[in-house]
């Protein structure tokens, strides 16, 4: 299997034309559909909307117990002895059979239960809701992974970018250096010292393509989407580890292509406070009703409980009288717990018990939620803060280091000002690109904290 490459188009934004023409694989991954797709192959998503529709099937169940049930209803008996009458005349009268039957549609509805039904039927419905809510929490649970995974990846394609714009000043300044040695004009020291420089940015850049090849197999890992190994390793430790455009780069098998970190700037907007609509807190909202409808219905369930039946049978036989008739049947019957050593109160101050918990911990989880939205602005606010004065320190930096480069060739600074310059401007783009991924990973964790379900 060929191993992939990693190179960018993320200078122009627009797809490089040049793995058409040599026949690579061109892979380009939006923010958008990273999104779509950690939801739709999200394992725990899944599970959690396995639960939900399984309370929904209970809810479902129990609400049916309210309503009148019908069923077949039949019984078969056969017994040795059955009950004579002895007559004067030295006879002997069967007053039945010794097998008897009764089969027939029986009719059956509760007709008072002072709520116990109800309120059971209305716990089932607020535990299917707090799976709902469990179904939206695992969502952004989901879309914060990606968009966590996916924002780093952008850092890293990003450094990888400077970092080869920094390779290929370092080539281009030790070739001129090499040149003005050869001519008298720099020591053998300049020309060590930028050699020096070419070698450590290409290990740099080596690690950069080693970090990007881990960063882009979480994004596959975060979005469910199908990998192989060559896009989980993109190198091969046999080629040279340079991107294309420098002399030796090697045969690229592969582009991969990710929004622009202004395009998920653009797209990904700061939502509105809403912690009281958080799933999570609704969650324990609907866990601490379904407890305490819970408990409300084992306290009714120790009032009388009333229950009517209609039944029309085939029976036989019909006394003594060994014949089939057709039997209607109307009952009425009541039934009240005298004694049973307190175990419907004990349960029903569980589910008493086990609903104060659930609002403790729903009260918890939203202080928590808004002390974590807090830190969270005030992150954004401060990198955001930044993003003005590292702009203008990377065209500074840019600036002075060119400038420090033309004094050296005029013989005015030796190259360790400008090794020390190229540094600095190095260091000041990366800076610029950290900060904006950080606003991205602020405002990811912000909509992670919202309420809603993205």
């Amino acid at each position: 299997m060929k191993w992939m490459i990693l190179c960018l188009s993320l200078v122009s934004g627009i797809t490089l034309r040049t793995p058409v023409a040599l026949g690579a694989e061109s892979i380009v991954i939006t923010l958008a559909e990273a999104e779509k797709r950690a939801v739709e192959n999200s394992r725990l998503v899944g599970a959690a909307q396995a639960d939900a529709d399984a309370a929904n099937a209970r809810f479902s169940a129990q609400r049916s117990l309210r309503l009148p049930r019908l069923v077949l209803d039949g019984s078969f008996r056969a017994v040795s002895e059955i009950p004579q009458l002895n007559l004067p005349t030295g006879q002997s009268l069967n007053f039945s059979d010794n097998t008897s039957y009764s089969v027939g549609p029986l009719l059956q509805w509760v007709l008072l239960d002072f709520g116990s039904l109800a309120r059971a039927s209305r716990s089932a419905e607020e535990l299917y809701h707090s799976r709902q809510q469990a179904v939206y929490l695992s969502r952004k649970q989901a879309l914060l992974n990606a968009r966590t995974a996916y924002f780093k990846v952008q850092l890293g394609l990003e450094q990888m970018r400077l970092l080869r714009k920094s390779l290929m000043l370092a080539r281009a300044q030790h070739a001129d250096i090499s040149r003005r040695a050869q001519a008298g004009a720099s020591s053998r020291m300049d020309v060590l010292s930028s050699h020096k420089e070419v070698l450590q940015l290409r290990a740099q850049f080596r690690q950069s393509v080693s970090d990007l090849a881990s960063g882009l197999r979480n994004v596959y890992l975060a979005t469910g989407m199908e990998h192989s190994a060559d896009l989980a390793y993109p190198l091969d430790a046999r080629l040279k580890a340079d991107f294309a455009g420098l002399p030796d780069e090697p045969a690229v098998t592969a582009w991969v292509q990710f929004d622009l970190i202004e395009q998920s700037l653009t797209s990904l907007r700061p939502p509105e406070p809403s912690s009281a609509t958080h799933p999570q807190i609704l969650q324990l909202q609907h866990l601490a009703e379904a407890s305490r409808f819970a408990a409300e219905g084992l306290q009714s369930a120790l009032w009388p409980r009333i229950q009517v039946a209609a039944k029309t049978s085939l029976d036989y036989p019909n006394g003594p009288v060994l014949e089939r008739i057709h039997q209607n049947t109307l009952s009425l019957s009541l039934s009240m717990p005298l004694f049973e050593f307190s175990r419907t109160s004990h349960e029903a101050g569980e589910k008493a018990g086990q609903a104060l918990g659930h609002e403790l911990r729903r009260d918890q989880a939203q202080v928590e939620l808004i002390a974590q939205w807090k830190t969270a602005e005030d992150q954004l606010a401060g990198f955001r803060a930044q993003r003005e004065e590292l702009g203008l320190g990377v065209k500074e930096s840019e600036e002075l280091s060119r400038l420090i480069y033309q004094s050296y060739q005029a013989g005015r600074l030796s190259f360790i000002e400008v090794l020390s310059a190229n540094l600095r401007a190095l260091e000041a783009r990366v800076q610029q690109a950290r900060n904006e991924v950080q606003i991205l990973l602020q405002l990811a964790l912000l909509h992670h904290l919202s309420g809603g379900s993205s």
